[in-house]
């Protein structure tokens, strides 16, 4: 840190050091470990920190409970899932946190006869510590082996086992090659070590057994390598500040100037997921407590057909306060216009409906209505005529009529004209549904950013299929194919000036992770809902909760198939609780009158505001993982007291804060950074 000081009311600057990233500094080192346990069969459990531990280090939380399918335990604020492990009568959940400011002990609930073990390291990587993860869950046997995993290892990384019996009478014997063994007796025979990784590269971390003497019980095990802090390579450019003004504080830009906000609230009712029907594995109790984790204020699984109810999707409305989309869904034949207006009356009457859709994908499951088979390569009327009547409908009904009606999808792959690329037929079209027939209040895009099979991530793939007109490979059906120039047969649509200003929201997209990895998958999808967003879309849903939900096998779940959370998952509950805010903005939000000069084409941004008063200004690139980065300087058209860097895909907490800047350089590469101005 340096500064320049000149004397009288000159203008004092100061340039601020950017922390740096780059190779392993030093190995993880164990700093200790504390227990903690509960005889009560509804918990909670309460740990201590472990002695010695440091504001950076990394704490691991192991927690056992004596309930099947892992109990859904709370955790403290600021803890975070790595992963889960059950057999049929106990369950272990491992959290992760960066320790900063700790209190004396932390306290879980929902743990039945809980045990847990905090272990504290040091020279960790902050941002991302974890590195993989593997574990066992065994029922009625002497031992507990966590498999072996390949693991792209760095020199200095760590690996932690924890194991827990479901008999005190028995202790734990680990595997000899760990070190920093420990073990616990209070409520569960408890045992816990780690070792060092001896190479860097491509490295096979070999099975770890542990294993008791005696009679046979149950076991659950989770073995995670930690990563190594990293040092040295250039720095970020220096922050530009301003001293303290020697009188009164520093001013807010004026209101009546600069970049006008958008409520975050806004913003944040906007997002939501897409969940799979409770007839294909999505109790409520179990996606509840995801669904308020990652904070989202949506949920598109509401259906007759695919063996919902209202009542079931009022349950998990009032379980998580969000919001359902009610939708004909997928191959509409079983229910009626009249059913599914009766269970979409029922939501709104309980305050749980968003709004009603038309049919899923009519291209891909025809649909049968009034006797008349359509969709796919059949005559599309039928379709149209579902359509036309489910909007009548909804706007006849005294409860629903203020309700709005999203689309069919996939609405481009029409085999005959019947007007589906339009809300309101125009007049003079000439086709074989009327003039003025009614079809929807907004567009509904299923504008997926990636999909399997696709080709690896490029440049702006989210910002280019958010675009309401035009078409960038390898983007796929984005809005201009079901409404400008339909993709299939080239039925004329609304033009370029039309779709600019098209209603619209996505009710399908998404990303798999087995293309580019969990990380990718995760920063492509905050870039997705902010792209979307600043692009036009009242709503988006991504696809989906869980991965292999949907009738087939994918990966395009922020969620794994034993529930534990991916990387999305983390960043969207990081990005969702940093701009929390559950009301407007006043009257009208304001406006900062910041700039970012030369700012690249792979750079966005979107200017948000509290109601507190505080600008959350997120600005993203949307290069791939690993490809370059893009420096820019954020003006912030005036000096501000308090300005707080956040980085949704390290914490919730501020990484940065700055006193009394005008400017805030910024190294950005794939995914966005928000800069909270405070005052």
């Amino acid at each position: 840190m340096k500064y320049s000081i000149l004397a009288w009311g000159v203008a004092l600057s100061a340039t601020i050091a950017a922390p740096t990233v780059g190779h392993a500094a030093a190995s993880v080192t164990y700093v200790g470990v504390a227990y903690g346990s509960s005889n009560n069969w509804s918990g909670p459990v309460q740990v201590k920190t472990p002695a010695g531990t440091q504001n950076g280090d990394l704490m691991l939380a192991y927690i056992a409970t004596q309930t099947t399918n892992g109990a859904w335990l709370t955790a403290p604020s600021g803890w975070t899932q790595v992963t889960k492990t059950f057999n049929a009568i106990q369950g272990a959940q491992l959290f992760w946190r960066i320790a900063h400011n700790e209190p004396a002990s932390y306290s879980w609930s929902g743990a039945s006869y809980g045990a847990a073990i905090i272990k504290a390291y040091r020279n960790v990587d902050a941002t991302a510590p974890i590195g993989r993860t593997a574990g066992c869950g065994s029922d009625y046997a002497t031992s507990c082996q966590i498999p072996a995993f390949a693991e792209t290892a760095v020199a200095g990384e760590r690996y932690v086992g924890f194991w827990d019996f479901n008999l005190v009478s028995a202790p734990i014997s680990g595997p000899g090659d760990l070190g920093n063994v420990s073990r616990d007796l209070t409520q569960r025979s408890m045992f816990t070590g780690d070792k060092l990784l001896s190479a860097s590269g491509n490295t096979n971390v070999a099975a770890q057994t542990a294993k008791v003497s005696g009679a046979p019980n149950y076991w659950d095990a989770i073995g995670v390598t930690i990563k190594p802090a990293a040092t040295s390579v250039a720095s970020s450019p220096p922050v530009t500040q301003s001293p303290p003004p020697s009188s009164p504080p520093a001013s807010m830009p004026s209101s009546g100037s600069g970049v006008v906000a958008v409520s975050a609230n806004d913003f944040l009712n906007s997002l939501g997921i897409c969940i799979a029907s409770p007839a294909n594995g999505s109790p409520n109790a179990t996606y509840a407590p995801l669904i308020k984790y990652i904070g989202v204020r949506n949920v598109s699984g509401g259906s007759l057909e695919g063996g919902g109810s209202a009542a079931n999707s009022i349950e998990l409305a009032q379980l998580t306060n969000t919001k359902i989309l009610w939708a004909l869904d997928s191959g509409f034949s079983g229910s009626s216009v009249a059913s599914n207006i009766s269970a979409a009356k029922a939501l709104a009457t309980a305050g749980a409906l968003l709004a009603v859709a038309g049919a899923n994908e009519p291209d891909n499951w025809t649909l049968n209505y009034q006797g008349q088979v359509g969709g796919g390569s059949y005559s599309w009327l039928p379709v149209a005529k579902l359509q036309a009547d489910l909007y009548a409908a909804v706007k006849a009904d005294s409860v629903l009529k203020n309700y709005p009606v999203f689309h069919i999808s996939h609405n481009g792959a029409e085999t005959d004209n019947v007007g589906l690329q339009y809300l309101t037929i125009p007049n003079g079209s000439g086709l074989s549904m009327p003039d003025g027939t009614k079809y929807a209040d907004y567009a509904n895009m299923h504008n997926y950013v990636i999909w399997e099979g696709a080709p690896t991530p490029v440049d702006n793939i989210a910002w280019n299929v958010a675009a309401p007109t035009g078409k960038v490979a390898p983007a796929q059906n984005p809005l201009v194919d079901d409404y400008g120039t339909t993709w299939k047969h080239n039925y004329a649509g609304s033009n370029d000036a039309q779709l600019q200003t098209l209603p619209r929201v996505t009710t399908e997209t998404g990303w798999v992770s087995s293309n580019g990895g969990e990380d990718n998958q995760a920063k492509v999808l905050l870039n997705v809902y902010l792209s979307q967003y600043k692009r036009g879309y009242k709503y988006t849903f991504l696809y989906q909760l869980r991965d292999n939900e949907g009738g087939f096998n994918n990966t395009f779940g922020i969620v794994r198939p034993d529930y534990s959370y991916k990387p999305a998952a983390v960043y969207i509950h990081n990005l969702t609780t940093i701009l929390n805010d559950n009301k407007a903005v006043g009257i009208a939000p304001g406006s900062l009158n910041y700039s970012i000069a030369s700012e690249p084409a792979t750079v966005h941004d979107l200017l948000m505001q509290k109601s507190t008063g505080a600008f959350e200004l997120v600005v993203w690139d949307e290069r791939p993982v690993g490809e370059a980065t893009d420096k820019v300087n954020v003006n912030l058209g005036g000096t501000h007291g308090t300005v707080n860097l956040y980085d949704p895909t390290v914490g919730v907490t501020p990484a940065q804060t700055l006193s009394n800047v005008s400017s805030v350089p910024l190294t950005l590469s794939d995914h966005p950074i928000i800069i909270e101005v405070v005052n």
